[in-house]
């Protein structure tokens, strides 16, 4: 078990079964063995301990796309569809897409947070914390937008429209 993620077991490099990764998710495991015969190792000796159903490769795992290309190795993870569920939410399914999460020459700054009543009373009514944290899930497959998000979130417990619209 790893000491900086409980959920996280793994087998040494040097084990009989050479390096393997299991990932524990509530009742659920997420196995990474080096080929098929490792794979079904480890899930003999899980099957020692516990009762377990072998579902097949995973496809979905905490609302991430698995993606596989076995013969070129590569693995991809992807929130195609947790993004798709949140602009439908937020309304803005039917906005362009764009290339730049914000505009590099509209930056966020306390100088748009709302300074008046008025303004604080339109402020609380957008669901702005909803989004970013909405957004910050998104750092798993989208490191282009942490920044980004990191930015917005400064204004988590006092924003403005500005950063709404931002």
């Amino acid at each position: 078990r790893m000491l900086c993620e409980t959920s996280v077991y793994y087998t040494p490099a040097n084990s009989d079964i050479g390096l393997s990764i299991i990932l524990t998710i509530v009742d659920d495991f997420i196995i990474v063995a080096r080929d098929r015969a490792t794979m079904a190792e480890i899930k003999r000796r899980l099957c020692t301990v516990w009762t377990i159903s072998d579902k097949g490769p995973a496809e979905w795992v905490i609302n991430l796309r698995v993606q596989r290309d076995r013969p070129a190795g590569i693995l991809k993870l992807d929130q195609a569809a947790y993004i798709e569920r949140k602009l439908r939410e937020y309304g803005l399914d039917k906005l362009p897409g764009k290339r730049l999460p914000m505009k590099p020459s509209q930056p966020v700054s306390a100088a748009m947070c709302p300074s008046t009543s008025a303004e604080k009373a339109e402020a609380a009514t957008l669901p702005y914390r909803s989004r970013t944290g909405s957004l910050n899930y998104l750092r798993i497959t989208r490191p282009d937008m942490c920044c980004v998000i990191s930015m917005l979130s400064q204004y988590n417990k006092l924003w403005g429209k500005q950063h709404y619209d931002a």
